[in-house]
């Protein structure tokens, strides 16, 4: 196993409330630059989202990744939600 893999191996999944941690102090961080980005997390599809926003109006010019990715991400995780339960059964 080369040190890539077994480095790629040790890397922990954050728990929710580290994930939630982390976001914020990322979005504080970018406050303190008077910067246009904001962090959030959606639970829904299990991501984390990044938008930029025009500091004058506030309308968001771009978003990562985009609504049509979160949407699909939230669909395919009710779907092997749905394959678990009927694997049970």
């Amino acid at each position: 196993m080369s040190q890539g893999t077994t480095e790629a191996a040790q890397v922990q999944r954050a728990s929710p409330e580290q994930a939630t941690e982390a976001v914020q102090q990322m979005n504080r961080a970018m406050r303190m630059a008077n910067s246009s980005l904001h962090f959030s997390l959606d639970r829904e599809a299990d991501r984390v989202v990044v938008t930029v926003a025009d500091r004058d109006t506030g309308e968001v010019v771009m978003q990562i990744p985009s609504e049509e990715a979160l949407a699909l991400a939230r669909h395919l995780n009710e779907v092997a939600k749905g394959a678990l339960v009927s694997q049970k059964v």
